[in-house]
């Protein structure tokens, strides 16, 4: 026989579930601890419930997550894709650091990079290229850093110019935005870095330090 009760609970826990799912794509027990206020075992029971009803699976589907996770079939299908959005054709893809869509912070560690202070604050942006993290933005795109890959990874020059001209044009999409000035990148003023090169090449023009982009020049 049910304890009293347990049936609500069971109906609540999976109500909560389901919106995170819907909210995150993907759950871990890291995850579930940090949002839910209920043990990971009763979580856990309703996981292995909604498995045992088709409604998500488990697996190992994001590499840098290095825990179970559980996620919708049509979650996993939509990782399997390659990517696609505004940003797609440029081989770009901005993300804004708060977004539940950026796990770290939260279900994995930030990096530990010398010279960077990572946090899931506004402001702060990923840019993905071709599926890699390559570049943190702060303020909005006025100071870039790029970060060094595990797997030597170094774009050549035309993908370079691709991700500087995929990251303005993603910034410039973004609602209310009616300029991008870019001061700094690695720590070099703008106008000293390769960025400088795309940049000029789209019309960006100086102002003291800093070269600003305007959205005409990337339409």
């Amino acid at each position: 026989m049910e304890a009293p009760g347990e049936p609500d609970l069971r109906a609540s826990l999976a109500a909560w579930v389901k919106g995170l799912l819907a909210g995150w794509g993907l759950l871990t027990r890291d995850l579930v601890k940090a949002q839910l206020p209920w043990s990971w075992d009763a979580v856990y029971a309703t996981l292995r419930q909604l498995e045992s009803w088709g409604m998500l699976t488990r697996g190992l589907w994001v590499q840098d997550i290095p825990a179970m996770q559980y996620a919708a079939a049509d979650t996993v299908e939509s990782l399997r894709r390659p990517a696609s959005g505004p940003d797609a054709g440029h081989g770009v893809i901005l993300l804004p650091a708060a977004d539940p869509a950026n796990p770290f912070g939260l279900t994995v560690r930030w990096p530990a990079v010398k010279g960077i202070t990572f946090a899931r604050k506004s402001g702060c942006d990923l840019l993905l290229y071709g599926g890699r993290w390559l570049v943190w933005s702060e303020g909005g795109g006025r100071r870039i850093h790029t970060l060094p890959r595990e797997d030597g990874f170094v774009p050549g020059e035309e993908e370079f110019g691709a991700v500087v001209r995929g990251l303005a044009a993603a910034y410039l999409r973004r609602p209310g935005v009616r300029k991008l000035v870019m001061e700094t990148w690695d720590g070099v003023p703008i106008g000293e870095h390769p960025a400088a090169v795309p940049l000029r090449a789209l019309g960006a023009e100086t102002d003291r330090a800093a070269l600003v982009v305007w959205p005409s020049m990337v339409r």
